[in-house]
């Protein structure tokens, strides 16, 4: 339709629930040594996530990296975080049905765009991949948008639970349910 809707992202930054990533320069133009490693974070971040969506895509981490894999975009350090994902999906038995979902809550006027959406055991839940060294609240309200967005336009096929997928740079994984759920739509309506 052409309308400009909110999106979670602003919403958060809005409310200083989520601040804007700071890329601050130096006075002689250059980037300050917090700017860099913010930066660097970012990149990482979104690295990571371009494959281990393509994981999802694909089925498997072999097959993802033929499909996207471009050797000279992957840092070091990326790898172990797609490998935690990998493990993520052996050891849990999650599975991915959907990625990258665009969601609009037409009772809030906001849209956003979910990491995933798949089946745990008997439970569709909805996943926000991580890389952060330590998840604040607004991963949590974040989610809670989403979810709610996408129980509004799939009002069949709710979502049960939604969880952070903590990927580290060890190689290892946390799943971390919500843990403003239930009960977490006045956290969305304060927003």
């Amino acid at each position: 339709t052409g309308k400009i809707v909110r999106s979670v992202s602003s919403i958060l930054r809005r409310t200083g629930i989520r601040p804007a990533p700071f890329l601050g320069k130096t006075e002689t133009g250059g980037m300050t040594e917090r700017s860099f490693a913010v930066e660097r974070a970012l990149k990482r971040g979104t690295e990571v996530h371009r494959l281990t969506r393509s994981i999802d895509e694909t089925g498997g981490l072999e097959d993802a990296f033929e499909d996207r894999f471009d050797p000279a975009e992957l840092l070091p350090e990326t790898i172990n975080y797609v490998g935690a994902y990998d493990l993520f999906l052996r050891e849990s038995g999650y599975i991915p049905t959907s990625w990258e979902v665009i969601l609009y809550n037409p009772t809030l006027d906001y849209a956003g765009r979910c990491d995933g959406v798949g089946w745990l055991g008997h439970d569709r839940i909805m996943i926000d991949r991580k890389t952060d060294k330590t998840l604040n609240r607004a991963v949590w309200i974040q989610l809670a948008h989403y979810r709610l967005a996408w129980n509004a336009m799939y009002p069949k096929e709710r979502i049960d639970k939604t969880f952070a997928v903590k990927l580290n740079d060890d190689m290892t994984y946390k799943l971390i349910r919500n843990p403003m759920e239930p009960g977490d739509e006045p956290f969305v309506h304060a927003a």
